[in-house]
């Protein structure tokens, strides 16, 4: 659990090693984990929820394979080289027009 995030990247990296992920929903941790589908989120400092979650993931194999699939799929499509090349792109794109428009 976290009180404050900019990108998660120990998040990013358990979704990418295949591990299901409990956390707050602090910052940018609402950008890799949507409750229930791509990990499991609960109330900062509720310690007795943060249990619960995990005892619910041992418990449930459908559920933590089904949040692992989910996550995979989801870094696959964000996170590819294709994906990152076209954020690139369309950042530098941007800032092309910017500067060209502000020289005029």
């Amino acid at each position: 659990p976290t009180h404050s995030e900019g990108f998660p990247r120990a998040v990013w990296e358990a979704q990418v090693l295949a591990r299901p992920v409990v956390s707050t929903p602090m910052g940018g941790v609402t950008d890799l984990i949507e409750d229930g589908r791509t990990g499991l989120l609960v109330p900062m400092d509720d310690g007795p929820a943060l249990a619960g979650a995990i005892t619910r993931l041992c418990e449930d194999p459908a559920l933590r394979a089904r949040i692992v699939k989910n996550a995979a799929d989801q870094i696959g499509l964000r996170f590819s080289e294709a994906a990152q090349h076209e954020t690139l792109c369309s950042a530098l794109g941007s800032t092309r027009q910017e500067v060209f428009h502000a020289s005029r």
